[in-house]
């Protein structure tokens, strides 16, 4: 049975931070009974939580983000307050300033958090739509690995194989190909069949060309200009000869070879 007459003590009496100041200079061993079992815990909870942070530690919201810990807890005497409270280090943050911090934002995010479709889809959303506006455009120049490190999501990350496109393709499903973005996933290239999608996306869906097309306006500035520079010199040797014989073996693309043999890898 809960200890009322000690509930009411600390509600009435002395004010909880004051109780603290006791708990943590020594004059008491510990909070009274059941200050962390009543209807006033998760008040008592933002008060010394906010009291910790903001005058104990005069930290601001962007020094609790770098610098909050367990053992900030535990030296500040409050590990049996998270115990009988919390489930996490971030439900105390959430507690006393609720909707102004995200999981990822600290130290180290909740164990088991990114196990959560949800959880991965609300910090994508986060990142994709509100750090970089939504923007595709946007987005395929600038993401990479270093932009979920600057944002506290390299735990996320890891889940996706440490692959910024597959980040991308779970919160816009075929939105994006793998070419487009500034890094294409680890050895993407040694695929044939990723070869013939890149080919294929660029002759006809971007550029509408038929064969005929191919073999007279095919040349290096076409793959420059759909970010393919890495597939067209480091498989196809810089020849676009190579690159349409490989989609359509069985062409003969005479005009192409005609440049091929007269300009060597400068086409």
């Amino acid at each position: 049975m809960k200890n009322t007459k000690t509930e009411n003590m600390i509600a009435t009496d002395a004010s909880i931070i004051n109780v603290y100041e006791k708990v943590l200079n020594g004059d008491l061993k510990h909070f009274p009974p059941y200050t962390w079992e009543n209807r006033n815990s998760l008040y008592y909870a933002k008060v010394l939580t906010k009291y910790l942070f903001e005058k104990k530690l005069v930290w601001t919201l962007d020094d609790i983000k770098q610098k909050f810990s367990v053992k900030i807890i535990s030296d500040y005497k409050l590990s049996g307050m998270k115990k009988a409270l919390f489930k996490s280090f971030f439900e105390i943050i959430d507690n006393a300033y609720p909707n102004q911090i995200l999981p990822w934002e600290l130290h180290s995010t909740p164990k088991g958090f990114w196990k959560s479709d949800k959880n991965r889809m609300k910090a994508l959303k986060w990142l994709f739509e509100g750090k970089m506006n939504g923007d595709l455009d946007v987005i395929k120049k600038n993401l990479s690995k270093e932009t979920f490190k600057n944002y506290g999501l390299e735990g996320l990350l890891k889940l996706f194989n440490f692959s910024p496109y597959n980040a991308l393709n779970f919160y816009y499903p075929n939105k994006v190909k793998p070419w487009e973005l500034k890094y294409v996933p680890k050895n993407f290239w040694e695929s044939d069949e990723h070869k013939k999608e890149a080919l294929n996306w660029l002759f006809h869906e971007k550029l509408n060309w038929s064969c005929e097309d191919i073999e007279h306006k095919l040349n290096r500035n076409v793959f420059h200009e759909y970010k393919l520079d890495a597939l067209f010199f480091d498989y196809f040797k810089g020849s676009p000869y190579f690159a349409a014989k490989f989609l359509y073996p069985d062409k003969e693309f005479k005009d192409l070879l005609k440049r091929k043999k007269k300009h060597g890898k400068k086409n």
